[in-house]
């Protein structure tokens, strides 16, 4: 009797060894039927998202242009989101802000974009059977990159299902599984800083290898590039940065981990190289911060003009800054004396200083009301009525009556103040 129950305990274990990840997770279905399922119930899984402070956000392709959006309802077929345009920068979270515009989109659960859609699943938060359904509705959308990244990230946080996962993307990937497993691959990315993991044979991870191999000597060139000269006094350097401080910064401290493996990526020469450059730019970042606290202290006394000349100068050493930018434009408009309800100021030339950087700002970010407002309030200042009242009524025409009630009666209230 004994040996017969153990026969039957090692049946059922062998059996549920060969059950593989789907049936696993979901006995009984099809993969199909999980892909479908997964994509009908998209609304739903948004619905309570409707009401989250950090909304769901992706981009949608619409034509040859892409579109940064936030989801804005829902009904019982389709979802509507709402396109996003830049509207400042947050200098604390290094963020830039973005608003709604108005211009709303319907789109299907089948239209979503895949990637847009992966990125709302953080494994470590989600359960494993979210995860593989995800996976597979990911295989079922042609995004298998995607699909493996989701599981790979699985195996390292669900270690028991390693050899189900690795079974699973042998079959779905048309791989002869090796005899010592997948190998699993960190990655980074150098530009935003996500990090994640794939599951790849010994032989497509040469191959990646090599591919990031190209890619990390172009990347090295690019940084390079984009830092300009790093000899002399800040902000006198002939070549300026052509990225910002902090985003050369952040890509200088990824290299090594998002080339690991690669000959550039292991060089020692190349790493000392990255050291030193990285060294230079937190100097430079250091020189910065020391000198806001200067200019800070300025503004505290309302010596504005010594503090947007402080800002100014160290705005030409990282002219991608636009927390440098904002602070330049806000304290020359400070320095230059508005008066005369607003149609006058004591120094014109302060005033227009203030203007080329919320031009500058509008450059970058076309939804900057405040930067509206302030840009009409310089016009106005300066003499330049038919300016003024424009980006006046440009703010009137876009801004939200109830979100962005403040920058309308701004400009509703200097309209009225034009002579």
């Amino acid at each position: 009797m004994i040996r017969a129950l153990l026969l039957l305990a090692l049946v059922l274990a062998a059996s549920c060894a060969r059950a593989g990840l789907i049936e696993t997770h979901f006995p009984g279905k099809t993969e199909d039927a999980l892909a479908k399922e997964f994509e009908s119930g998209l609304n739903k899984m948004m619905e309570p998202r409707l009401k989250d402070p950090a909304p769901l956000r992706l981009a949608l392709a619409k034509g040859k242009e892409t579109i940064y959006c936030q989801l804005d309802s829902l009904d019982a077929d389709t979802s509507t989101w709402v396109a996003l345009a830049k509207s400042g920068f947050d200098g604390e979270s290094r963020q830039i802000i973005w608003t709604a515009t108005g211009v709303k989109h319907k789109v299907k659960p089948a239209e979503l974009p895949a990637g847009g859609v992966a990125a709302w699943f953080d494994v470590p938060r989600c359960r494993p059977e979210v995860v593989v359904q995800v996976a597979v509705w990911l295989f079922s959308r042609k995004q298998p990159d995607l699909a493996n990244a989701k599981l790979a990230h699985l195996s390292r946080t669900a270690p028991n299902l390693r050899g189900e996962i690795e079974d699973y993307l042998c079959s779905k990937q048309g791989w002869t599984k090796p005899q010592g497993g997948l190998v699993l691959v960190e990655t980074c990315d150098i530009e935003g800083g996500a990090e994640g993991f794939l599951l790849l044979t010994p032989e497509l991870h040469t191959a990646r290898l090599n591919e990031l191999e190209k890619q990390a000597k172009a990347v090295l060139k690019e940084l390079d590039t984009a830092r300009g000269d790093d000899r002399g006094a800040f902000g006198t350097r002939k070549k300026a940065p052509t990225l910002a401080l902090h985003v050369l910064r952040d890509r200088y401290s990824r290299f090594e981990k998002t080339f690991k493996g690669t000959a550039t990526g292991s060089s020692t020469r190349i790493l000392d190289k990255i050291k030193e450059s990285l060294a230079s730019v937190e100097s430079d970042l250091k020189v910065i911060a020391e000198n806001k606290l200067r200019a800070e202290k300025f503004i505290i006394d309302e010596k504005f003009k010594e503090a947007a000349e402080i800002f100014d100068a160290l705005f030409r050493g990282d002219p991608q800054n636009f927390e440098l930018m904002q602070l330049c434009a806000i304290n020359y408009w400070r320095a230059a004396g508005i008066k005369d309800g607003g149609n006058k100021c004591e120094y014109p030339d302060l005033m227009k200083r203030a203007l080329s950087f919320y031009e500058g700002l509008l450059r970058e970010f076309p939804r900057a009301l405040s930067a509206m407002n302030y840009s009409g309030t310089c016009h106005q200042a300066l003499g330049n009525k038919d300016k003024a009242k424009a980006f006046y009524n440009e703010v009137l025409k876009q801004a939200d009556k109830e979100r962005e009630k403040a920058n309308r009666e701004f400009a509703e209230k200097q309209l009225a103040t034009i002579k």
